[in-house]
């Protein structure tokens, strides 16, 4: 894993953000690299750009690459990527850190050595852009994101009857981005309440919220 990671990470331009884990296959140890969809393409392999045609992988040739070059140029810059002037890292939460590095820790994403420095941490995350923090890391990691954008919140509205009627709670929540995620889902749960199921053969009685933030199962609920 540790070769691995560094030839990925030395070899490829810019570095992609990526997981790797060992599984056990029969008796067999394998090492699993997870690579998500990359948004700065293209990436090159020795300053070499690659074209993937069918199952066959092409050296891109000079005027392939610097079409490929030149459309990425010309695509519209994404709200994420922007540089946010004046925030530091003492504007992050060192909880919401310390958990992302927990979690990064767990699924290999910077490889086996996750770096306890907080500045360090953000810069392989790639937060960081000409030397100042970005959109993302505001969204992510900031103890105020309100402070930097008003937008950076989520409002949790139910209404007595209809989305008409009266509001009978009115919630806005704000903070680092994954803590908010949870928050809005526990939110949703108290609102819309469980239903009661119980287990075939088993006398155990289950409460099933209506949504319970994972995919859909079999009982049909609805879930985020």
């Amino acid at each position: 894993m540790r070769e691995l990671h560094a030839f990925v990470t030395a070899q490829l331009n810019p570095a992609p953000l990526f997981s790797a884990s060992i599984h056990k296959l029969d008796d067999t140890e394998v090492v699993m690299i997870d690579v998500p969809q990359g948004a700065d393409k293209p990436y090159s392999l020795r300053r070499s750009i690659y074209v993937r045609v069918g199952q066959s992988t092409f050296k891109a040739d000079p005027a392939t690459a610097a079409e490929m070059v030149e459309v990425q140029a010309t695509l519209p810059g994404r709200w994420e990527q922007d540089a946010v002037p004046g925030f530091v890292i003492s504007d992050c939460d060192g909880r919401e850190l310390m958990e992302a590095r927990n979690e990064l820790k767990r699924i290999g994403r910077l490889g086996i050595d996750v770096t306890e420095d907080d500045e360090e941490l953000l810069r392989r995350l790639r937060l960081v852009r000409n030397g100042q923090y970005i959109n993302a890391a505001v969204l992510l990691f900031a103890s105020d994101p309100l402070t930097w954008s008003p937008n950076l919140a989520v409002r949790v509205v139910s209404y007595a009857s209809d989305k008409f009627g009266p509001i009978s709670n009115d919630l806005l929540l704000s903070g680092p981005g994954v803590r908010v995620l949870y928050e809005v889902i526990t939110a949703i749960q108290q609102r819309t309440g469980f239903s009661g199921q119980f287990v075939s053969g088993k006398i155990q009685h289950r409460d099933v919220p209506a949504y319970s933030g994972q995919n859909p199962d079999k009982s049909g609920h609805g879930h985020l």
